[in-house]
């Protein structure tokens, strides 16, 4: 956990480290920025005409005044707003104020002009005003910026009243649109409660509903009961009548013992059902009894062919028949009866089923008709609510406090602008830092270098500034010469970081003697010649016998560098115009320089050949190093092809001039033709931009002693 921690925080350290890098790297446009957007900025505010501020406060209603008032007119002017979570009256009644309309009449009514005259614009008008909602409270501060602190109190109580003139005559507009839509309605609802009472008055009469359903259903009810009754009874007195119908009928075809039995029991069931209603069968039944009676006395008396029995016998069959006949009436008569009951007690049944249906449609149609009723009734009073409304001059709103002229002005403030002249310039020039720093794709510090390449570094030698050239003797400071410092000045701390080169150099020869160096650079201009110029210096002056080849013959440079002609060099030894030892020229103890000569059409053509690596070999023979100077590798092949000739190649670097890009093609060139790459040697390093420049300036060193 505590290495976690460490980590992180070396890490965070680190992150410090590089933006406080960009920063000192990017230090003078930086500062050149800043200076001129806080002069600019803090001069504009300075030079600005005061501004003055007049405020002043409306409160707000949520209702309006008039139902409070008169109890009527109950909504008209309401505030409300159409979504309760996103939207609330306040903020409605702030964009009202600031309305086309609104401005267009308070720059009309105060003829609004800017200096040269000219009606200012809504644009121009809506910068200077202001219209907010106060925390906590229904109010709205509505406050105008000017120039003229009396014309921006005119402007914001302008500005008031016409909303508040406005929002009455929005209520009243109001109020009459109501009074029109309640007019419109009120005739088709008093057409529609005249026909919800026809649709009642005619369902009452088509379904027999003049008195109540409840009574109906009641007197149905107890109808129904007596008519269970007389059913019963009749039924009964069916069966008995058919009974005696069918003994009646036996007994006409049975002899006159049994006749006799029979017409006994039917007689005494006869009188047990004995009614007015049946006087007449009572009475043959009377008749019929006394005809047996005689019968009976007669039989005692005559013999069966007797005459008189005969008559007797007639009398009482036709008196049977007679009253068969009166029995099958009677029963027809019942059976009618109980028809009859039965249809009507049917009918009562049906209309007890369907009585429950017809009262809720009565009720749906009751219903319909009470709720056209309340909303005819209703429209009458909102109608004479509305009418008193609109006859009413109430707003939503009054003002809490007008605005008066102020004295001091808001503006400019001289604090303010500079802390504003800060900031912007601040923000703009770590805007320029980081738009610099975005195009800028050069390799910046000796760690990228490193990172990007891959070879080993062997040396870092500083830019030629200002800590360098301190430290030379004051007499000499304007005959100074980069090229030769180290053999001209050869104590003082730049020539130290030569030596360091040629002491690493040294100390790769543990396995293979290098003797033959080849120098070259990615792109012309990053001082690979110079680095060679003092990297052979610095040999020659530990005692080694030194050649300096100057093998870049496009562009030649070491004759410049030692004040040497170059009429004759290289090119011409490979010509064979000239013997290399009488082209060799010696600079200083120990050290010898081969220019490049006169440049040749076809430079790779010459250093291509059997010639150049007799040379090289002669060379290596003749001295204990070798160096050789080659053109930039994105330049020309030379260097790659010089270099399978020499010990190893050794390329320069210079960090803010080459990119990424460029770093990788050389060393992707460099690795495809086999190249043994000794090394980097990164040139011209401003100390101050590196992350850990006390290791790569010896002067610091020096200073410290």
């Amino acid at each position: 956990m505590q290495s976690l921690e460490s980590s992180k925080n070396f890490q965070s350290i680190v992150g410090l480290n590089q933006y406080w890098l960009i920063l000192k790297r990017r230090r003078l446009p930086a500062l050149f920025v800043f200076i001129l957007v806080f002069a600019a900025t803090t001069l504009t505010m300075v030079l600005r005409k005061p501004i003055y501020l007049a405020e002043g406060n409306l409160l707000i209603k949520k209702l309006s005044s008039t139902p409070f008032l008169t109890q009527v007119g109950e909504g008209v002017g309401q505030l409300q707003p159409l979504n309760e979570v996103r939207s609330s009256p306040l903020d409605t009644e702030a964009e009202i104020l600031l309305s086309v309309p609104m401005i267009q009449k308070t720059i009309a009514t105060l003829a609004l002009t800017d200096e040269k005259g000219i009606p200012i614009t809504r644009e121009e008008f809506l910068r200077k005003l202001k219209v907010s909602r106060l925390n906590s409270a229904d109010l709205l501060e509505v406050s105008y910026e000017d120039s003229d602190p009396k014309k921006a109190a005119e402007v914001v109580n302008t500005l008031m009243n016409l909303y508040l003139e406005n929002n009455i005559s929005a209520n009243r507009s109001e109020a009459k649109s109501a009074r029109d839509f309640l007019e419109q309605q009120l005739p088709q609802a008093q057409a529609r409660v005249n026909q919800e009472e026809m649709a009642l008055r005619k369902f009452k009469e088509e379904n027999n509903l003049v008195t109540p359903i409840e009574q109906q259903a009641s007197s149905a009810e107890t109808i129904l009961a007596d008519l269970d009754q007389k059913i019963i009874q009749i039924r009964s007195e069916y069966a008995d009548i058919n009974n005696h119908i069918n003994a009646l009928r036996n007994n006409l075809n049975s002899n006159s013992n049994e006749a006799v039995a029979i017409n006994s029991l039917n007689q005494s069931f006869l009188r047990q059902s004995s009614s007015s209603q049946y006087a007449e069968e009572q009475a043959l039944l009377a008749r019929l009894e006394e005809l047996e009676s005689q019968l009976a006395i007669q039989r005692t008396r005559f013999t069966s062919i007797n005459p008189m029995l005969a008559l007797l016998e007639s009398q009482i069959e036709a008196i049977k028949k007679q009253l068969l006949g009166k029995l099958e009436a009677r029963r027809k008569n019942l059976a009618n009866q109980i028809d009859t009951l039965s249809q009507e007690q049917s009918s009562y049944k049906q209309r007890l089923m369907i009585l429950p249906a017809l009262e809720q449609q009565q009720r749906e149609l009751e219903r319909q008709l009470q709720a056209s009723q309340a909303n005819y009734s209703k429209l009458l009073e909102n109608l004479e609510a509305v009418r008193l409304a609109e006859n009413q001059k109430i707003a939503n709103a009054h003002i809490v406090s007008p605005a008066i002229v102020p004295e001091k002005p808001v503006a400019p403030r001289k604090s303010l602008s500079v802390l504003t002249g800060l900031l912007l310039g601040s923000l703009v020039s770590i805007a320029t830092i980081s738009l610099l720093e975005t195009r800028d794709k050069s390799i910046k510090t000796v760690e990228e270098a490193r990172g990007l390449l891959g070879f080993p570094l062997l040396g870092v030698i500083p830019l030629m500034g200002k800590s360098v050239k301190a430290s030379l003797p004051p007499d000499n400071l304007e005959d100074f010469n980069q090229a030769i410092t180290v053999r001209d000045y050869p104590l003082i701390p730049f020539s130290e970081s030569y030596r360091m080169l040629q002491t690493n150099l040294k100390f790769l020869r543990s396995d293979n003697t290098i003797k033959v160096i080849v120098v070259t650079s990615s792109i012309p201009q990053e001082g690979k010649s110079t680095v060679t110029a003092n990297l052979a210096l610095s040999m020659a002056q530990r005692g080694q016998k030194v050649l300096l080849v100057d093998a870049d013959l496009r562009r030649p440079q070491q004759h410049h560098v030692s004040n040497l002609s170059n009429q004759m060099g290289l090119s011409n030894v490979l010509v064979r115009e000239i013997e290399y030892q009488a082209a060799i020229k010696q600079v200083t103890n120990n050290l010898d320089v081969l220019t490049g000569g006169i440049a040749p059409p076809n430079p790779i053509a010459l250093l291509d050949s059997q010639t150049m690596t007799s040379l090289v070999e002669q060379f290596s023979a003749d001295y204990d190093f070798v160096i050789i100077d080659t053109p930039p590798l994105m330049a020309a092949s030379e260097a790659l092809v010089l270099g399978k000739m020499a010990d190893g190649v050794v390329l320069v670097v210079r960090p803010g001039l080459i990119d990424s890009v460029g770093v990788n093609i050389a060393k992707e060139r460099l690795e495809q033709s086999g190249q043994n790459v000794l090394g980097i040697v990164v040139n011209g390093i401003i100390s101050d931009n590196e992350p850990h420049s006390d290791y790569y300036s010896p002067e610091k060193y020096y200073q410290a002693i």
